[in-house]
């Protein structure tokens, strides 16, 4: 699996058909809408990753942990910290 980050515009993934030489699938995300103004785009990718790896981490599916990492990126990049503090699991 690749997953390669276009910035405000989302992300394109790459994942191989069970074999090493096999096809890749290949699907774009689009980054999710703004609730309010972007504030500061310091650690939105990593935002994405740790919410991303999380997800798979927990069981779901690669489209959903692809879904929750955009959210932590977009949750991230409306916040004036670099990772938005409600991401904390704390």
């Amino acid at each position: 699996m690749v997953l390669t980050s276009v910035g405000e515009h989302g992300l394109v993934a790459g994942v191989l058909d069970g074999e090493r030489e096999g096809p890749v699938d290949v699907r774009r995300w689009p980054a999710l809408p703004l609730t309010g103004p972007a504030i500061n785009v310091t650690g939105a990718g990593d935002s994405f990753v740790g919410g991303c790896m999380a997800g798979l981490l927990q069981g779901l599916p690669l489209a959903g942990a692809i879904d929750r990492g955009l959210a932590c990126a977009r949750a991230s990049v409306q916040s004036e910290m670099p990772v938005c503090p409600r991401l904390s699991g704390r």
